[in-house]
């Protein structure tokens, strides 16, 4: 199997959250591989807190459905005549209150990459970005053998014995080698092989042949 690449412009202001997020991905995966006990814990204390607060949020949405229902409820009798102020005032709270339950109960936001991987994706952008590929070779071909690139005729080969690891985003790969260099690849810029099988291949390989530190 064989995947090329063909280096292109990596200009898109999208992907420096993608490579921040990839460098959190890594961060995460050394850290569970030095300490696998402590991660089993955050796992299952994460996927506690995760259900109650999924449970917390569809309560809301239902309570704030309950009162929408409640307040319409009562506004409708206490508007016709002879109008009712007891009845206008409790229909008017519980439509309010009830709409802003269900508008405002939303998920929370997952919160930014570490400051550390946002200054070390803006700093392997850089590098990507000084450079004008359509005026340039930039080839990458992945195979059996590993990585090998030819980069305006300077050749480089990385077996996978050297890759500790490999990332994947909406838009990008991230290939680490020797848990210290970092090789951001765009999907757009894959001009043969298949994209969806690329992740894969490349974890069977490292898994198989490499350290997998």
């Amino acid at each position: 199997m064989e995947f090329v690449f063909r280096l292109s412009d990596y200009g898109d202001p999208a992907l420096d959250g993608e490579a921040a997020r990839l460098l959190e991905q890594r961060l995460e995966a050394q850290s569970r591989r030095a300490a696998p006990g402590v991660w089993r814990w955050v796992d299952l204390l994460r996927s506690r807190a995760a259900g109650g607060q999924e449970m917390r949020w569809r309560q809301r949405r239902l309570y704030g459905a309950v009162l929408l229902a409640l307040g319409v409820f009562l506004l409708v009798p206490g508007l016709a005549e002879p109008g009712s102020p007891v009845l206008i005032g409790a229909g008017v709270l519980g439509t309010v209150y009830g709409s802003l339950l269900v508008l405002l109960t939303r998920e929370k936001r997952p919160s930014p990459p570490p400051a550390s991987c946002q200054r070390e994706a803006a700093k392997l952008l850089e590098q990507r970005r000084g450079t004008d590929w359509s005026g340039m070779e930039g080839r990458l071909c992945v195979d059996g053998s590993g990585l090998s690139a030819n980069l305006a005729g300077k050749r480089e080969h990385i077996s996978f014995g050297e890759m500790t690891g490999a990332f994947e985003s909406e838009q990008l790969w991230l290939l680490v080698c020797g848990g210290e260099r970092a090789i951001l690849l765009q999907k757009k810029d894959l001009i043969a092989g298949e994209a969806e099988k690329f992740l894969p291949y490349l974890w069977e390989n490292i898994t198989s042949q490499g350290s997998n530190r």
